[in-house]
């Protein structure tokens, strides 16, 4: 397990099986795959499994941080076996051979308070984390240049509204008309600054903590996402229907097609007749079993399972309101082979670029927009990959996300111009969220203003499963990177 992957620049030929496992509890861990090749998480060769035993070879004296813990660590299970032989029990020691996985502890809510709970501890165990302001801000900022700051997994933070934060002062380098460089201050808001850390779901300025905080794991995730739901401007004063198909045709519809069938038409014009919705999604039968707890609230055989999941999730709010985030955030696509599926893929003849569309995924067209993303030379394109993003960010919200594959921009810049050209011209003052994607491991010169995701989960969510939720569920899990 500890031996190099890659010799000579190739796969090895053996023990595969063990580096697929490695690979596996790496993913599980969230953490990047190519790290189970680094040698800050070696084994060591004895039965300890904790963090606070196991240290790094070039520093025996210090201890790995808690990200270094070993992915995968094979162990002998000893289990006392009792054996029955005709009318004679006894009992037999026999081992086993097992292999230690480590799972990151439920985080659903981080919530900023002054106030500590007497069940704190309680409350983390179901995913509710409460730190202090002190807590906080330390856990945020770098720790003498040793590392890039913590990074919180939760899918809400909760900022109480007695907690204030100072801005955060930075130096700018920047050059005059004559060419000469000069340096002034900037100040950013705190939440602003480390956003990539931290979920995009925030809730600043909260009141009633206290009362919230004396609430069960389930009530307080429930309260969240009612808060949440509440700040959708798209969504006031409209009559909202979630459908397992177009019914009442009110304002704001979401529907969900149980893939492209039905009894009277065929797949094509039962598609047309229902693309007028706000939102529309034809799922397959992988997609539905994507939705949020589609498995426990679906019960019945072919369109009734979709169907009676609709019905319950009426009354769901947790569920509900992750569907209604999901439909209304706007994603756009700056990658190639996302655009190569839209243009070359259908599902049941309906084009993919048809079916991203009424997603609310917005993938540009080769012939509409004049943009193939999949040229080898880049200095016709590049004019146009510029405007394209320029126009599409202009008018986005805090809850949209611009995904761009990462060797575009290398082809588009050189490495050292990458992060201006892309944070200052391309994206400019827009709310929009940026995630960069690369099959080919962490980027080593990523800003920490964008967040950043593996290519393999993005082809996962936009093209094999092809589903709204989760896409928007991989696109809010994702983070700045982090070193080791």
């Amino acid at each position: 397990m500890n031996e190099d992957i890659l010799q000579e620049n190739k796969l090895r030929s053996y023990s595969l099986g063990l580096v697929e496992m490695d690979a596996s509890a790496a993913y599980l861990r969230k953490r990047p795959v190519e790290y189970i090749n680094h040698s800050s998480y070696d084994i060591q060769y004895d039965e300890s499994w904790s963090r606070n035993t196991e240290k790094n070879e070039t520093d025996r004296i210090g201890l790995r941080g808690t990200n270094c813990r070993h992915f995968l660590k094979a162990f002998k299970k000893t289990v006392a076996v009792e054996i029955v032989k005709k009318e004679n029990k006894k009992t037999e020691i026999q081992n086993y051979l097992g292999y230690r996985f480590f799972l990151h502890r439920p985080a659903v809510v981080l919530v900023v308070t002054d106030i500590v709970p007497e069940n704190k501890e309680d409350l983390k165990k179901q995913g509710i984390w409460i730190v202090t302001k002190e807590e906080f801000e330390k856990h945020l900022k770098p720790e003498n240049g040793k590392n890039d700051g913590k990074v919180y997994p939760h899918e809400f933070i909760v900022i109480d509204s007695s907690v204030t934060f100072d801005k955060v002062k930075i130096e700018k380098a920047e050059k005059n008309s004559e060419g000469q460089e000069t340096k002034r201050t900037e100040e950013i808001e705190f939440l602003e600054y480390y956003k990539t850390s931290l979920p995009i779901r925030v809730l600043n300025d909260a009141s009633g903590i206290s009362e919230l905080i004396k609430k069960s794991a389930y009530a307080i995730e429930m309260e969240c996402w009612k808060e949440w739901a509440n700040r959708f401007e798209i969504l006031k004063n409209k009559t909202i229907e979630i459908a397992a198909d177009y019914n009442n045709r009110v304002d704001f519809s979401i529907v969900f097609l149980d893939h492209l069938h039905s009894q009277n038409n065929d797949a094509t014009n039962y598609w047309n007749e229902h693309k007028d919705a706000y939102h529309c999604e034809a799922l397959s039968t992988y997609a539905q079993q994507k939705l949020p707890e589609f498995t426990l609230k679906s019960i019945g055989e072919g369109e009734n399972k979709l169907k009676n999941y609709i019905n319950k999730i009426q009354s769901d709010i947790i569920h509900k309101n992750q569907l209604l985030e999901a439909s209304i955030s706007q994603v756009i696509v700056i990658d190639e082979r996302i655009q190569e599926a839209a243009e070359n893929r259908d599902y049941l003849k309906v084009p993919f670029k048809e079916l991203y569309k009424e997603m609310h995924v917005i993938v540009p067209d080769k012939k509409d927009d004049n943009l193939n993303l999949s040229e080898n030379s880049f200095e016709n394109v590049k004019t146009h990959v510029e405007k394209y993003i320029k126009a599409k960010v202009n008018e986005a919200r805090e809850t949209d996300f611009i995904l761009i594959h990462y060797s575009i921009l290398e082809r588009m810049y050189g490495k050292e111009e990458i992060n201006s050209k892309l944070l200052n011209e391309l994206i400019g003052e827009s709310k929009i969220n940026v995630v960069i994607t690369s099959g080919r491991g962490t980027p080593d010169n990523l800003p920490k203003k964008v967040r950043f995701v593996n290519l393999s989960s993005v082809i996962t969510a936009f093209v094999d499963i092809r589903s709204k939720y989760a896409i928007n569920y991989l696109l809010n899990s994702s983070r700045k990177s982090n070193k080791i």
